[in-house]
């Protein structure tokens, strides 16, 4: 308790001076027009509802190969790069966007400091983004954008569903992401699999069993394809990973190492819980298949 004391002393010092000269243009009610975004899937979200000049700050991922949103959110100039109290304050912000990682204590002080604050959890599954999109688009005073952009989404999800039936349909993949087995049963990617009715051979894991996913464990699942991914995604490092399981003479024998089945997927497809959830879906069954979904087919 003397820590959080200690700590509001300080933000408060850093506002005032901050202030000083200027008047504070912080809302305490209405339409927010300095949003700060803590979080990937918010930043996207909140590009699609709102123009950028109501924007005060993004997360440091927007600009990251794992953002939809890299060119648009060059548009947004301030982000959030160490998730600290001073840092948002910096951007006086009279909106935060939480996605729940955050501590009681630290809502509650940008309450307290009149800040308003709405706290969400990123959807684990694709059929609970509509209601994250819901409740931002609330937050932020644009909820017919945000129906707009719910009704879009499922209508691409219902197009990207009736491709995926009537096309090829039930191989098995292994993903092998940032280094490591990526995409258990219970994550977002999990979910995207199963709605493409991919059979994804981590599937009866969690996130903490997905380190017993070794050798053996790629041996006995024999997967028809290996998806490979990580931040930079260059030839080299396409070639580097690739190398890791064509040099393995034990590995000599999967199916995806037979049928030059290691393919690249870029790392924005593994975690999309925003309205590129489709987008996300169209380039990952291409990946599988070979194969490409019109997100605008009738």
């Amino acid at each position: 308790m003397k820590k959080l004391t200690v700590i509001i002393s300080i933000v408060l010092l850093i506002m005032m001076l901050a202030g000083c000269g200027s008047p504070d243009n912080r809302q305490t009610a209405g339409v927010p027009r300095r949003i700060v975004s803590m979080s990937l899937d918010s930043d996207e979200i909140l590009m699609g509802l709102v123009p950028p000049d109501r924007i005060a700050a993004l997360s440091s991922l927007a600009d990251s190969p794992v953002s939809y949103i890299r060119s648009e959110a060059a548009l947004v100039p301030g982000r959030i790069q160490n998730n600290t109290l001073e840092e948002i304050l910096s951007f006086h912000p009279d909106l935060v966007i939480l996605s729940g990682w955050e501590s009681e204590d630290f809502r509650k002080t940008l309450n307290d400091m009149g800040i308003r604050v709405y706290s969400y959890r990123s959807a684990s599954k694709l059929n609970q983004v509509p209601g994250v999109i819901r409740g931002i688009a609330e937050a932020v005073g644009d909820i017919n954008a945000g129906e707009a952009m719910i009704s879009l989404y499922n209508q691409q999800l219902d197009k990207i569903r009736v491709q995926a039936l009537n096309g090829p349909r039930g191989r098995t993949v292994y993903v092998w992401a940032f280094s490591h087995p990526y995409g258990s049963g219970d994550s977002f990617f999990g979910d995207m699999c199963r709605f493409l009715d991919i059979q994804n051979t981590l599937n009866g894991m969690d996130e903490k069993e997905l380190s017993s996913a070794n050798r053996e464990f790629l041996i006995l699942s024999n997967p028809d394809r290996i998806l490979i991914s990580d931040f930079i995604m260059s030839p080299e490092k396409i070639s580097s990973m690739k190398l890791y399981f064509l040099q393995d003479p034990s590995l000599a024998g999967l199916n995806a190492v037979k049928s030059n089945g290691l393919i690249p997927l870029s790392p924005r497809v593994l975690y999309c819980p925003s309205q590129y959830a489709p987008e996300g879906l169209q380039e990952l069954y291409q990946s599988v298949y070979d194969r490409p979904i019109s997100l605008s087919a009738q």
